[in-house]
């Protein structure tokens, strides 16, 4: 119970963290490339969800592995 109310939470600062690198990946593209992309706010607002679904898969990701390591070495009985 607790461990997928920690996945659900894990939501939270996976998408915050969307939101403060998406606009210098917006930057990144538009100076990389000869001739400048302009994004819309819906392409924009894709794009924040699509770094935060990374940020936050890695996250869930990391919290899994570390528990898996913890029960690894706790014994029951």
């Amino acid at each position: 119970m607790i461990n997928q109310l920690i996945t659900v939470l894990l939501l939270i600062p996976g998408f915050w963290l969307g939101y403060k690198f998406s606009p210098y990946f917006v930057d990144w593209v538009q100076i990389n490339p000869k001739r400048p992309l302009r994004f819309s706010p819906g392409q924009r607002t894709l794009l924040w969800l699509t770094i935060g679904s990374l940020f936050t898969n890695t996250l869930v990701f990391l919290y899994g592995l570390n528990q898996s390591i913890i029960t690894m070495f706790i014994f029951p009985g």
